[in-house]
């Protein structure tokens, strides 16, 4: 005895990339990649769950089936991060989205990320070369210091983080 076979129609969900702040005639980044994760279960064969943005900002994922999905923006140019990510009034970063015909997903990236510069110098007030400094972030950041115990880690999203020196790694 098998079990009944659900099968449900497919759709389409398409999305709007922007920068907050930016003018509507701003060119926009380029190249920026995203994927939908089911949320309780493995893709189907001819499941299409990625996408990529064109040079309008506007990407479509093909072929989804009516599931709650995980987001992941990838391949984010250097300066930008991904501020906002909706479906509806649901925020598509934390919570799995509910994906349906005619949803339209909106992805906001900010441009006003910082930089963190410093010197690395043992107790002795003594800079330390070719230390790895790392800034506790979602993905991790690192930099090696150069000879005057100087780095820079660039690209940095507002918030509030721990940065930490090691060496010997």
């Amino acid at each position: 005895n098998l079990p009944p076979l659900n099968l449900q129609p497919s759709f389409s969900l398409s999305g709007k990339v922007g920068v907050a702040g930016a003018n509507p005639e701003d060119s926009l980044p380029t190249g920026i990649r995203f994927s939908l994760e089911p949320k309780d279960r493995i893709l189907y064969r001819g499941e299409k769950a990625s996408a990529q943005e064109d040079s309008n900002g506007t990407f479509t994922f093909p072929a989804l089936t009516a599931d709650p999905y995980w987001l992941d923006v990838f391949t984010v140019p250097s300066g930008y991060y991904v501020k906002a990510a909706t479906l509806g009034a649901s925020d598509a970063l934390s919570v799995p989205i509910q994906a349906a015909s005619g949803a339209r997903l909106e992805v906001v990236l900010g441009s006003d990320s910082s930089s963190v510069s410093g010197q690395v110098n043992d107790r002795e007030h003594q800079p330390i070369a070719d230390a790895t400094v790392v800034l506790a972030a979602n993905p991790p950041r690192s930099a090696r210091t150069d000879q005057d115990g100087k780095f820079t880690l660039s690209g940095i999203i507002p918030g509030d983080y721990r940065v930490a020196a090691f060496t010997g790694l």
